[in-house]
């Protein structure tokens, strides 16, 4: 069989060998994901089924209303809308899976490659492809489809760039561009860059020892760098257009810094488990700095890996590539260390760069590197070039590292068991009863055994085999037992549920929308974003990081698509202009915490009562409570307060009366006193405590307050706790301020029955609910509340007046209902705009009609019936790209309300469309498109050239 293939022309060779690697990558991941691939489940844990599942089978398109009141999708990189292996797969029924697995064959490939490229060992680029595809960082983010995919292209540029380095090919300059290009396309913005800017670095270090024209070798490389970029411009474009106007567009250092490396958890490098984790299977709750888990800090590579590279470096310690690639390990992992050293203000000051997040996810480079330099370690025991005594140094370094990584954790035990002291937990330090310990130990004494047994004969197949099989147990201690395996979803979410399904069959007629109050996190009860999109449910929520910021901040929303605040307020219009017509929310509207053996929202109160700091505001304030939200037999109220400019207020003075309501008609009134149930909040600043008249109260929490010209100081919220005789249902819960002066902060309050040991927390949105003028409970499904929005606005309507207002204008007239004249905001009577603009129609045609004709993602036809000119507000969210035309003739569309658009039409019957038409989407198609053809025209050519060679 050898001789035959080595009689084989050397093209036949190259084939059999491209498809040999190919296959053995794709048999060893569909085997490690056997238990997801061969039932009913996807390979989309975490942000994998809310975020990639819905991008991967929702047709392709500009624009989808369908998300966010309508959202620039394409321009949203993570869609992955132009990257074509996810073109090529969306394609194929049912290749979910298929294509999650495509990322680490692509990721092993290209690794192979490249590391067989500088070590000429195929054994050697088995281990590397095995370790950079197989790493902790790809299978933390397998839910990250996005980021596994970009990450799987940075080895084949660096590959591409080394085969240049040594003479150009234009197969190989069209390889560079193709992998720069997929790379961006693959939808994570923060790893191209990486990418890109390890590949500048490679060059730039390496084009000094270029057999060919140093300068010659940077044109290549500038050239193949414009060239990718080129052609992805057709994301590029549109992509920055949408950061600029959404959260990303700035970025303070400490959100920049979020999720870095901290220095105690560099340890992971050896005991991936040792912060415990929040797989279900585990012990130890993970406990580590990260608010995103063990997935954004996760850098393991193997303990072989490690041992490997030591030798690597040690028998290449006078090749330049050998030694770049260990500075790179180091300057990588500093990297992900954030602001513990100075690089991270320095890299801050990058543009472009100073946009991301999560310095820790520059451990994807680092992975890189160390399986580069375990590759030339395979090499150099294989090829004998290095010593036994030199493999027992390394060894001896190993087991050095583990010893003071024992001697840390140690340390760290004892910290993190006071840590989940309250979960009545012990951590034992013991290997054979800590598994976190003890696995890595025994990999560790497997792996020195391995790797003497192998060493002595590094030509036999079987010990290779061994070596090779080793390595995956090694890597695969972390993979095999991550999140994929325990919160991979079934299939059967693909398929619309019968409630979701309902409620598209509501609004299918009146084209409003739905809003899951929890966005992303929520309930499959609750129709979270983005499957609302799978399903074709048009929602006002929308999940991922380029929210456009006008929407964020109208709807208060974040990342997540949750709404926070108070959305349900009758004097916020916010949901009623963005047409949503149905809430879902949990039945417990806010996430509780218990402090002090009560149940508190985790929400704050927004209530605050008196005049006395100078601010309008009421005197009173009513909680309604449905008997569905009362607990019975309450016989205390806990309320948490902070009074302010109070300073004045003597001790034991009364500031509040508290009138209790229940279902029989019996009233119970209770008092706060100044000194003994609230005291101000600045008590102990140093400008306020020699002022103070009165005591303080009992502490709730406290929080650090910055003062200008003085020193840092606590504020407080005070506790009060306040007896009532037994009362059945409380009914409405009434607060009135009767102080002297200042004013009082209403934080928390909570319904409590001591003697079975019950507390009902009160929201302000549960409040609101309650006002049945504005929202109708239709029903509970399991854990979810599903609200009518009585006062929501049709998807178009028509007014007679428009006021002009600055931006910040606009959005507080909408979230109050007050104009700066006085008056109420009524969405159906008046609009705003930002433009130098004003109408007011008179004699309106009370009878004016709006009708859909047509609408779809990118195109919307409104036919309209007004006897008097009017202003047409369509809920539909202003973006550029967006074009109107009143009976076929081009019409200016106004940014309306803040965020929805709007055009002045005429009186008389009128045909108005609305067309979705970005120029950043035409240049950016265009340049790509055009690079495209001179990428193809130049293989062309080259290959008419190599075939008159050889003619």
């Amino acid at each position: 069989m050898s001789l035959m293939y080595n009689l084989m022309p050397e093209s036949y060779r190259r084939i059999i060998h491209v498809i040999s690697v190919i296959l053995l990558y794709s048999v060893l991941y569909t085997l490690f994901f056997f238990p997801v691939i061969f039932s009913d489940k996807l390979l989309a844990p975490g942000d994998g089924i809310i975020q990639s599942i819905p991008a991967f089978y929702s047709y392709r398109t500009l624009w989808t209303d369908l998300l966010l009141s309508g959202f620039p999708v394409a321009a949203d990189p993570q869609t992955q809308t132009w990257y074509p292996i996810s073109v090529i797969f969306s394609l194929i029924p049912n290749s979910w899976n298929a294509w999650v697995i495509s990322a680490y064959i692509l990721a092993s490939c290209f690794s192979y490659g490249y590391v067989y490229t500088i070590t000429n060992s195929k054994l050697a680029a088995i281990v590397g492809g095995i370790i950079y595809g197989m790493s902790g960082f790809m299978m933390a983010h397998l839910g990250h489809t996005m980021m596994i995919h970009s990450a799987a292209w940075m080895p084949m540029i660096i590959w591409a760039l080394e085969k240049l380095r040594h003479s150009f090919s234009i197969k190989w300059f069209a390889s560079a561009c193709f992998a720069i290009a997929c790379c961006i396309l693959a939808g994570h913005p923060q790893i191209a860059v990486y990418s890109i800017g390890m590949s500048g670095i490679y060059v730039f270090a390496h084009g000094w020892k270029t057999p060919i024209s140093v300068w010659r070798y940077y044109q290549f490389y500038i050239a193949a760098i414009l060239l990718g970029i080129a052609l992805s411009c057709i994301q590029i474009f549109p992509t920055v257009e949408l950061i600029n106007l959404g959260l990303r567009s700035k970025l303070s250092f400490k959100d920049f810094n979020y999720c870095s490396l901290p220095l105690s958890e560099s340890i992971r490098m050896l005991f991936p488990w040792i912060f415990g984790s929040n797989s279900p299977e585990h012990t130890i709750p993970y406990s580590g700095e990260c608010i995103w888990g063990l997935t954004e800090v996760t850098g393991y590579v193997g303990i072989l890996t490690l041992i490997l590279a030591i030798i690597g470096f040690l028998a290449h310690r006078h090749s330049f590539t050998a030694v770049f690639w260990l500075y790179a390990t180091f300057f990588t992992f500093l990297l992900t260390l954030g602001d513990v050293t100075p690089l991270a203000n320095i890299m801050y000051h990058l543009p472009g760069y100073n946009k991301f997040r999560v310095p820790a996810r520059h451990l994807i480079e680092m992975t890189l590197s160390l399986s580069v330099l375990a590759g030339y370690g395979v090499s150099a025991i294989q090829k004998q070039v290095f010593s036994y005594r030199w493999i027992r140094k390394a060894i001896l370094i190993s087991t050095g590292l583990m010893l003071a990584s024992l001697l840390s954790s140690l340390v760290l035990f004892i910290y993190l068991q006071t840590q989940i002291a309250n979960q009545q937990k012990i951590i034992n330090f013991l290997p054979w009863s800590n598994l976190s310990l003890g696995i890595p130990i025994l990999i560790f004494t497997v792996v020195t055994f391995t790797l003497f047994y192998w060493s002595r004969l590094p030509q036999s197949r079987t010990r290779q085999l061994l070596l090779v099989i080793i390595l995956v147990i090694d890597i695969g201690s972390f993979g095999w037992f991550y999140e994929w395996q325990y919160s991979s979803p079934s299939k059967d979410l693909l398929t619309p549920t019968v409630l979701s399904q309902k409620y598209k069959k509501l609004i299918s007629t009146s084209h409003q929308r739905i809003l899951p109050i929890r966005g992303g996190l929520a309930s499959m009860d609750e129709i979270p974003v983005n499957m609302s999109r799978l399903w074709g449910i048009p929602s006002a929520s929308g999940y991922g990081p380029l929210i456009l910021s006008r929407v964020s901040q109208l709807l208060q929303m974040g990342a997540a698509g949750d709404v926070s605040g108070t959305w349900a307020s009758p004097s916020d219009r916010s949901l009623d202009i963005m047409s949503i017509k149905y809430v879902f929310t949990p039945k417990d509207l806010s996430p509780i915490s218990n402090i002090k053996g009560i149940n508190w929202s985790t929400e704050n109160l927004t209530t605050s009562l008196g005049s006395g700091c100078n601010t309008q505001q009421s005197d009173s304030v009513q909680f309604p409570i449905s008997s569905a939200n009362s607990i019975p037999n309450a016989n205390a109220i806990g309320i948490v307060s902070s009074l302010a400019c109070s300073t004045g207020i003597v001790n034991n003075s009364k500031v509040l009366n508290v009138r209790v309501t229940d279902s029989n008609g019996r009233v119970v009134t209770k008092s706060l006193y100044a000194g003994q149930d609230t005291s101000e909040w600045a008590y102990d600043c140093s400008d306020v405590v020699s002022l103070m008249q009165h005591k303080r109260a009992s502490i709730f929490e406290s929080f650090t307050v910055e003062k200008d010209g003085l020193k840092k100081c606590d504020g407080h919220k005070y506790i009060s706790i306040l007896p009532i005789d037994e009362m059945d249902n409380i009914k409405s819960l009434e607060i009135d301020w009767v102080g002297t002066s200042g004013a009082i902060n209403i934080h928390k309050i909570s319904l409590i029955n001591s003697k079975i040991q019950k507390s009902y927390p009160l929201t302000e949105n549960l409040n609101f609910l309650n006002d049945h003028r504005h929202w109708h409970h239709i029903e509970n499904v399991n854990q979810t509340s599903i609200y009518n929005n009585l006062l929501a606005m049709p998807r178009v309507w028509l007014v007679p007046e428009i006021i002009s207002f600055k931006a910040n204008e606009v959005l507080n007239i909408v979230k109050s209902s007050k104009l700066p004249d006085g008056r109420s905001y009524e969405p159906s009577k008046v609009a705003f705009v930002e433009e130098n603009i004003n109408l007011k129609t008179q004699n309106f045609d009370l009878g004016a009609t709006t009708k859909f004709t047509k609408l779809n993602d990118t195109h919307n036809q409104v036919l309209t019936n007004s006897s008097s000119p009017a202003f047409l507000v369509l809920s539909n969210i202003y973006y550029p790209g967006w074009q109107a035309k009143i009976d076929g003739k081009p019409t200016h569309i106004f940014q309306t309300n803040y965020v929805l658009q709007g055009v002045l039409i005429p009186q008389g019957n009128h045909l108005i469309e609305f067309e979705f038409n970005p120029i950043s989407f035409h240049i950016g198609a265009g340049i790509s498109v055009s690079s495209l053809f001179l990428l193809g025209y130049i293989l062309t050519k080259d290959s008419k050239n190599q075939s008159s060679k050889e003619n």
